[in-house]
């Protein structure tokens, strides 16, 4: 009589982008294999990038919810919440929960995103309306506390801030981003786009404080917060939001081989350097598509397709992901910024073109080298922003009249397009 061969185990941590993309692949490929995911956080999976349409009221809570318990369920998929991993044994092929439970697997992904940065000159002053805008927490605290009238500050000026600046713009309030640069998303926009987005901020009342930074957050009676800045000036706020950054959440893999400087480093299929054992998302270090530089880029579309690839990998594919393509796209109400690749390059060999205009506040920046666009910043009108990640992501050598056609119309890459016949159903033209 033949034993029944065991099922592999395959568990996942993190039921965000990369893990329940990775879940999806999965179940697919393999209908029939037994899938775990773990949640750090308590209840069903939601979106964290929807957390500032929750709070500005645009969505409702139930639609940033991505899945439903009873969805899980006949997925096959079996979802624990609220105990996060806090160690693995990799000998023995299980991880540790907080609650001391042990969860054995054959394969495993380790998608658990990134975690905000936390100034311990704050530590002290961790109270109602002082908060990040990370988790679901946050955002119903922020919406609880933001009333209509009251007045924000948000420390920090990248991406997170700039939504939750717009998040909270509007029905009366005032909101400061204090920023510790001499502008805006300094990391992906040159100094003409970050004016460009900052005349818009302040049409909506949001203002920009540069090249300033917080010495000292103070707990008044009520409950109103002094912020004081290292100019000597100070605000009083009802809420003070904190966005200075991320890092990658792998702090329960310390003293394993895969805890690394950056994140956790993973090959073209994305795994780690223990057979079985995979990693994507915000966790992942993986290669630069323009530069080879190893990174952890730490963007939601970046999240969805390494997990997707690595989903399928651990069903039993054989698959290399693509390399990583930087890219950060911010909108507020209707005017967008995007920066793709790496528009912003000290390399000696970039070509650089910028093209303004002020009936329309609209400016787009070309990066060259060798005939090749590595980097781009797309500031206004945006319906063709799509022909940009194609052709860096491809690495598409433009000819001598290609090239100057892009530089004779840059609001309008259509015409342009329409002459790289063998690109115009490329995967990644979004």
């Amino acid at each position: 009589m033949k034993t029944a061969k065991r099922k592999e185990q395959i568990l996942i941590l993190g039921a965000g982008a990369a893990g329940l993309s990775a879940a999806d692949a999965i179940r697919t490929a393999s209908p029939d294999t037994p899938i775990t995911v773990v949640s750090g956080e308590k209840g069903r999976p939601y979106a964290r990038m929807a957390l500032p349409y929750y709070i500005s009221g645009k969505i409702p809570r139930e639609g940033i919810m991505t899945r439903g318990e009873k969805e899980l369920t006949r997925q096959g998929i079996t979802y624990r919440a609220g105990d996060p991993a806090a160690g693995i044994d990799i000998d023995r092929r299980r991880v540790v929960l907080a609650s001391n439970r042990k969860l054995s697997f054959d394969k495993l992904l380790i998608a658990t995103g990134s975690v905000p940065e936390y100034p311990e000159m704050l530590a002290g002053a961790q109270a109602p309306g002082v908060s990040h805008l990370w988790t679901l927490k946050d955002a119903q605290q922020i919406k609880r506390l933001a009333r209509e009238g009251s007045s924000v500050a948000v420390w920090g000026a990248g991406f997170v801030s700039f939504m939750a600046a717009k998040a909270l713009a509007g029905h009366g309030r005032k909101v400061h981003l204090i920023c510790r640069a001499d502008r805006i998303l300094r990391r992906v926009l040159d100094e003409e786009a970050a004016g460009l987005v900052d005349l818009t901020l302040c049409e909506k009342d949001v203002f920009c404080l540069k090249n300033t930074n917080v010495e000292k957050v103070e707990i008044l009676k009520g409950g109103k917060k002094r912020v004081a800045l290292n100019d000597g000036s100070e605000l009083i706020v009802d809420l003070f939001i904190i966005a200075l950054g991320t890092k990658p959440n792998v702090s329960f893999l310390e003293g394993t081989p895969l805890a690394g400087k950056k994140g956790i480093e993973v090959d073209e299929y994305l795994e780690t350097s223990i057979p079985g054992i995979y990693a994507a998302g915000d966790v992942a270090v993986v290669s630069d598509c323009v530069t080879g530089e190893r990174i952890t880029p730490a963007l939601w579309s970046t999240a969805v397709m390494e997990g997707r690839g690595a989903g399928l990998n651990m069903a039993g594919a054989r698959r290399r992901c693509d390399l990583a393509l930087l890219m950060n796209v911010v909108d507020f109400g209707g005017y967008s910024a995007i920066s793709i690749g790496h528009p912003l390059t000290k390399d000696a060999g970039a070509e650089v073109f910028q093209f303004t205009s002020k009936r329309d506040r609209s400016y787009r920046r070309f990066v060259f080298k060798e005939n090749r666009l590595i980097g781009a910043i797309i500031v206004g009108k945006c319906f063709d922003a799509g022909f940009f990640p194609m052709l860096i992501r491809r690495r598409v050598e433009l000819t001598r009249d290609q090239k100057d056609a892009m530089l004779r119309q840059p609001w309008d890459m259509v015409s342009l397009l329409m002459s790289l016949p063998s690109l115009m159903q490329a995967k990644d033209l979004v």
